[in-house]
């Protein structure tokens, strides 16, 4: 065969080998590394994971710079999010072992940024289970803060109020701090609001949640309230030994 034909030959697998690493490995790594996931986060479905490495072959040597994970409504310390978003610093996995596992095996637990996305069905789930025995009818939430809308025993009579206030972090609990409460529409007294809200109490603790995850801020959006953190030991396969 002449030379011409034998480096053409070779510069089209090369060109093969080339486009297939930047444009399929990718896609079919993140399906994998998800489908890896799915069982330590006790997910009923893979997550959908986006993978990259600079340059792209790095992959192949089980060098990651960077990976998204993409979960809709885990079940995480009780709580079923909208949305929770991870994303991952550089990390490497061992080849070898995975090989031979054939799963994907990392050298040591992977850590990154947590985004938890709670809806306002979320908040509201959580809210009347914290709030004792006045019956929750919904939580709105906007960039301004949010309102709790819940119903009262007035001498035996239900009265509908709205408190407006806002979420902050208190350690590692999601507290709802009231700032304001109408009735009926009118704002009340300060002393009235005191009395209407004796002993209860917007408190939700956060520590459960698994794999070291540290909630470290929590913001209000659109008819949503964002929580962000880190987390830091999430399992893959686990370690190399």
């Amino acid at each position: 065969m002449p030379l011409w034909r034998i480096l053409a030959v070779v510069g089209g697998f090369t060109l093969l080998l080339v486009v297939g690493t930047y444009t399929f490995l990718p896609p079919l790594l993140g399906f994998a590394f998800g489908q890896n996931l799915r069982e330590p986060l006790g997910l009923e479905e893979a997550p959908d994971v986006d993978l990259g490495s600079e340059p792209p072959p790095e992959m192949l040597l089980g060098r990651f710079a960077w990976a998204q994970i993409t979960m809709g409504e885990p079940n995480f310390g009780g709580v079923r999010p909208q949305k929770v978003t991870i994303d991952l610093e550089p990390f490497d996995v061992d080849v070898s072992r995975s090989v031979r596992s054939g799963s994907f095996r990392s050298r040591e637990p992977l850590s990154g940024t947590i985004s938890i996305v709670l809806s306002e069905r979320n908040l509201t789930r959580i809210a009347d289970a914290e709030t004792g025995d006045m019956p929750i009818e919904g939580v709105d939430v906007s960039e301004s803060g949010a309102t709790v809308r819940l119903g009262a025993d007035v001498v035996g009579i239900e009265v509908p109020l709205s408190i407006e206030g806002d979420f902050r972090l208190d350690g590692q609990d999601l507290v709802f701090e009231p700032e304001e409460v109408a009735a009926f529409g009118v704002r009340l007294p300060e002393k009235v609001s005191r009395e209407l809200l004796a002993g209860t109490e917007f408190a939700y603790p956060l520590d459960d949640l698994p794999y070291g995850i540290e909630i470290e801020d929590a913001e209000a959006k659109e008819a949503r309230l964002v929580l962000s953190g880190r987390i830091q030991s999430l399992p893959l396969g686990g370690p190399a030994g």
